[in-house]
């Protein structure tokens, strides 16, 4: 229900936009696809997440450097990327991304802040060119102000003019598209992306939560299409957690590597990309997009030490517009002494968070000894019967990724003896 529920509004968004906007140019078919490798430490963990990307992410972008402005003077950090170790296909392209935080001094070329900005760029292009790779563009991802965009601009050209065979891009934000300084800021850009995911400060926690507003993603995606610029948009796989204090009011964030610790008498909420609504998206714009949009990129690439991210599999799903499926096994082993165990499977594409309630039986007797765990308990107990109930209350995490199984309850049985196991409808 939820995914055609999803896939509904989308159309019905969809229809509505084209009505108000038929002269725009369209085309349909599939969409190219790209991903972000917003990696900090690279590991054999990321060879692996490299390795399994879908065929059909078609270049990466790789987070090389990030810059930041302290009271003391900026903070510039050059990312690890071990070319020569050829985790990288050479089959797909490789951007490389310079993150510049929020700045709001002055642009021009003499100034130190733009000297630096420059610097960053001579190090990764310095780095990727040792490493014998071949870059196919540079991306600038900086939290600028609206009121700054004249002044990104500075920068842009001067990039451009110190480097002019390099293809450069930007990210945006959809409330740039609205400003007068932007086409111009875009003007001599290969393309932009336009990223539709964001995190909105919520004002307490009983407020609806999302990582992509997908009404307002197609609305955002027509009005960039009326710049008549090339482009890209970006779309989340992440998920993050949001932490309240005991008044129900924003206390802190965490996402990606930053972890923080969960409020002690305060309430956490994990927010997660919707892989239906996202997956709903790759439709409708395959059916019918603006020409001018090139092709969806990723943030970011799931990679096995990422736990605030989809699995691969759950991506996998998504970009070719598939709703992942949520399938579940039970798998019962037994041995000669009368011990019987329950495992739980995960045999679809998308995370289990919560398990589902199992009804047990058997042919004769009471069980002479039995346990649970994964946040199962024993909540009803017959003679040839019980009912493992998922528990709300135990204070363990629950996470059954596509692939894995558990061992979610074991029982002892005198004589001969045949059990079986079903999950209750409606899961």
């Amino acid at each position: 229900m939820r995914r055609l529920g999803a896939a509904f509004i989308l159309l019905i968004a969809l229809f509505s936009l084209f009505y108000f906007q038929q002269s725009q140019p369209r085309q349909t078919g599939p969409l190219t696809h790209h991903a972000y490798v917003w990696q900090r430490r690279w590991d054999s963990s990321m060879q692996k997440a490299l390795q399994d990307a879908p065929k059909e992410i078609s270049s990466l972008n790789i987070l090389a450097a990030e810059l930041t402005w302290t009271r003391k003077g900026e903070n510039h950090h050059l990312i690890h990327v071990p070319w020569k170790n050829d985790w990288i296909s050479a089959k797909r392209k490789v951007f490389l991304s310079l993150r510049i935080g929020e700045y709001s001094g002055s642009f021009s070329r003499q100034s130190k802040a733009s000297q630096i900005v420059l610097s960053s760029v001579d190090a990764i292009l310095s780095r990727a060119e040792n490493g014998k790779r071949g870059i196919a563009g540079l991306q600038l991802d900086f939290d600028c102000p609206s009121s700054k965009l004249h002044g990104y601009r500075k920068w842009i050209l001067m990039i451009q003019d110190h480097y002019p065979g390099l293809s450069l891009s930007i990210t945006s934000l959809p409330t740039w598209l609205k400003e007068r300084a932007f086409s111009r800021l875009i003007n001599s850009l290969d393309h932009f992306v336009l990223q539709v995911h964001s995190f909105q400060r919520p004002r307490n926690s009983k407020q609806d939560l999302t990582t992509c507003p997908s009404k307002k993603a197609l609305e955002w995606v027509e009005e960039a299409a009326s710049i008549e610029k090339s482009f890209f948009v970006a779309l989340p796989t992440y998920s993050y957690l949001v932490h309240f204090n005991e008044k129900g009011r924003f206390q802190s964030l965490s996402a990606d590597a930053n972890l923080k610790r969960r409020p002690s008498n305060g309430s956490s909420r994990l927010v997660r990309s919707n892989s239906e609504e996202l997956a709903a998206l790759v439709r409708v714009w395959e059916r019918s997009r603006p020409r001018n949009l090139k092709g969806l990129i990723w943030y970011r690439l799931p990679s096995p030490q990422d736990q605030m991210n989809w699995p691969i599999e759950t991506f996998r799903s998504v970009i070719k517009g598939q709703p992942p499926e949520k399938k579940i096994e039970l798998c019962l082993e037994t041995s000669s002494d009368g011990l019987w165990e329950l495992y739980l499977v995960n045999s679809g594409d998308r995370e289990l968070r919560k398990g589902p309630r199992i009804q047990l039986s058997w042919s004769d007797g009471a069980p002479i000894a039995y346990d649970c765990f994964a946040s199962y308990s024993w909540s009803q107990e017959k003679s040839r019967n019980s009912e493992l109930s998922f528990g709300k209350d135990s204070g363990q995490s629950f996470v059954l990724k596509p692939g894995e199984r558990c061992l979610v309850a074991w029982l002892r049985l005198a004589g001969e003896n045949y059990v079986e196991a079903t999950i209750h409808s409606g899961f």
